[in-house]
């Protein structure tokens, strides 16, 4: 309560209203628009949500699997999956066999082939009571955790930029009407979960820069870390940055070295089984060579500048690319996204340079929170083929709330018509994404 009259004493309620509108209309339009399975890897996803429900343990990955599409996720951390199994333990899915019918001339990657883009076809019971609904029921706590996002990031702007009353805004609706987000975020896709860690880690972070750091704090990062990596690997992100946190704490170096181990110990303790059964299992902590394996998009030799080779495809994917990377706007729509994020990230380097020596205590990290994300994804790329923008929601909170700084640049006058215009726009994108293109792929 005391949060919520603080947002309606400045004004910044009905900002926070609109955004989350917005979003939860756009995620019906995003839900009915993506037939069953078809959002990017959500069958592999659901397999792995279905397997953990009837055998009550983790699957076991097999590189003699040969399943058409998806079975590289069996190798995830597991906390999205083992939520999952929770929520829809009493929905009868003796019927999921059914969803699971590869299309053999599925166009997957493929944007330029006529025809429809469906990866499954639809056969047997597609009852809603069954599968169908425990889908449906995944997809909607992919939502949420969507929200969760949205709104940790509109808190974290208000808490850095308390001057600037468009930046929560702005930050929150740089999400909330992403349509790649959307996409991803009515589906079942354990990104949401690190997506929503990760944001909360950031809002800990930013909350943190003017406290006493104490160790019980050491702890909370160490929780919220070991959150979001047992959500996605990728949440490792998080790590360097609370280190950094730790570090420069205005504490002795004695009580620094306490707190690096309080956090250790603390993601040793939630995340250390997890790492000890892939050593057991595959002979590697992280499960990500037979990832690559299942997946079958090695690259026979490591190239550091693939990422800048798949530009084209990168920040496409970043804004929409939907189904199985067969699913796009028409090109206007992309040379739109790409201005837009030309001129957001100008915007925050001549923030940085103008502002460096005054800079709000905490962008920093959410800067470094940005970088680390785009260093693992380099590196992850120029191991693996098929780069995809949509890699970095991780981060997705840090960097919208440091584009969101940018907008200080612009003059009052501008601002004013610039932010709702440009909320306007990406909103009508969304509605043309989920009514129009997506619909119409699919037969």
């Amino acid at each position: 309560m005391t949060l919520l009259k603080g947002i309606r004493g400045d004004g910044q309620l009905p900002a926070l209203c609109i955004v989350v509108l917005g979003y939860l209309l756009l995620c019906v339009a995003f839900h009915r628009a993506s037939p069953p399975l078809e959002v990017s890897d959500e069958a592999g996803h659901m397999a792995y949500v279905l397997s953990v429900k009837a055998t009550h343990r983790l699957p076991l990955a097999d590189v003699n699997d040969h399943r058409p599409i998806g079975v590289q996720e069996v190798t995830q951390p597991p906390l999205y999956y083992g939520l999952g199994a929770l929520l829809i333990w009493p929905i009868d899915t003796s019927n999921a066999e059914d969803f699971f019918h590869f299309r053999s001339s599925a166009p997957v990657g493929r944007a330029d082939l006529p025809g429809p883009m469906n990866m499954w076809y639809q056969d047997g019971d597609r009852r809603y009571r069954q599968t169908m609904l425990a889908i449906a029921v995944l997809r909607g706590f992919s939502a949420l955790l969507g929200l969760a996002t949205i709104i940790l990031a509109f808190f974290t702007a208000r808490a850095l930029f308390p001057a600037n009353r468009g930046a929560p805004f702005f930050a929150s609706m740089l999400i909330a009407f992403n349509p790649m987000f959307l996409a991803i975020a009515n589906s079942v896709n354990n990104d949401n979960l690190v997506s929503c860690a990760v944001a909360g880690g950031v809002a800990l972070i930013v909350h943190l820069q003017n406290r006493e750091f104490r160790l019980l704090h050491s702890a909370g990062l160490g929780a919220i870390a070991s959150l979001a990596f047992l959500a996605k690997v990728s949440g490792l992100i998080l790590v360097p940055v609370i280190m950094l946190q730790i570090l420069r704490a205005r504490v002795p170096l004695a009580r620094k070295a306490i707190a690096i181990g309080v956090f250790g110990a603390v993601m040793a303790m939630l995340c250390g089984w997890w790492i000890a059964l892939n050593y057991v299992r595959y002979g590697e902590p992280l499960a990500l060579g037979i990832h690559g394996a299942l997946a079958r998009n090695t690259r026979i030799h490591p190239d550091i500048f693939a990422l800048f080779r798949e530009w084209s495809g990168f920040y496409k994917s970043y804004w929409g690319v939907f189904g199985a990377f067969n699913v796009i706007y028409p090109d206007w729509v992309y040379f739109l996204y790409l201005g837009l994020s030309a001129l957001l990230a100008a915007l925050l380097l001549g923030y940085c340079v103008k502002y460096r020596r005054t800079m709000p205590p905490g962008l920093d990290l959410l800067l470094l929170v940005m970088a680390t994300n785009c260093a693992a994804l380099v590196w992850w790329t120029s191991h693996l083929t098929g780069s995809q923008g949509r890699l970095l929601f991780p981060s997705i909170s840090a960097i919208s709330v440091c584009f969101a700084a940018g907008i200080e640049l612009l003059p009052r006058q501008a601002r004013r018509w610039f932010v709702p215009a440009l909320a306007i726009g990406l909103f009508a994108l969304c509605v043309y994404g989920a009514i129009v293109i997506i619909p119409a792929a699919y037969m």
